[in-house]
């Protein structure tokens, strides 16, 4: 009953949704309520999260990255810090910024990954470093770089994320193989090529046909 009447402008203008702790959905909501981007919806109705009291500044979201559990993690902007990673379980206390990974107001610019385990694997470019694979636990100090296969600003542009067992297959681009797959455990050392398709720079421009049900077979 929470959803009717009052709520039915906030509804038409939903953007992105998900579930968190408590039974409680974390939505994104735009245009009607421009000056509270988030609001936690359960049968009760909604609850706002207004710019919170001594708990810091209000993050605009910006890109859904994935789902830990109750959790979610999320791109969210700042005038302080502009994009860096969050993380959300539904209420106030427990919407956090995982970290100011490109100090000052400079993006740390990521997108949407994939959970492995207890983990999240995502590309992301901060200062001085283009994107690279990632991973987070939903903790500021479980939040790091993985590995760095293109060195520089340029990055590998991590994509095509998708599950083999237990360990992770995605996609990245070097100067050494141009575009193929590898294969991580989540460490840098567990980190691989794993076949390079077409010999040499140019590469194979590989894509997952089911990145979400453990795929046996790619296209080329």
């Amino acid at each position: 009953d929470g959803f009717e009447n009052d709520n039915k402008n906030l509804l038409s203008d939903i953007g992105h949704q998900t579930m968190v702790g408590g039974g409680r959905i974390l939505v994104q909501a735009t245009d009607t309520f421009a000056d509270a981007p988030f609001w936690a919806a359960s049968t009760d109705g909604f609850e706002s999260f207004p710019a919170w009291d001594g708990l810091g500044e209000l993050p605009v979201f910006g890109v859904f990255m994935g789902q830990l559990n109750d959790r979610v993690i999320f791109l969210g902007f700042t005038e302080s810090d502009g994009y860096e990673p969050w993380v959300s379980d539904g209420t106030q206390a427990g919407t956090v910024q995982l970290g100011d990974f490109s100090p000052g107001n400079v993006h740390s610019l990521s997108g949407p990954g994939l959970v492995l385990g207890d983990k999240l694997y995502f590309a992301m470019t901060i200062s001085g470093l283009g994107y690279e694979l990632w991973e987070s636990d939903g903790t500021a100090a479980g939040t790091q770089l993985v590995i760095e296969l293109e060195p520089g600003p340029g990055g590998a542009y991590p994509q095509e994320f998708a599950r083999i067992g237990d360990k992770l297959l995605f996609s990245a681009a070097t100067t050494a193989f141009g575009r193929e797959f590898y294969v991580s455990d989540g460490t840098a050392a567990g980190t691989t090529l794993l076949k390079d398709i077409y010999p040499g720079a140019t590469g194979s421009e590989p894509r997952v046909l089911e990145p979400y049900l453990e795929p046996r077979c790619w296209s080329t």
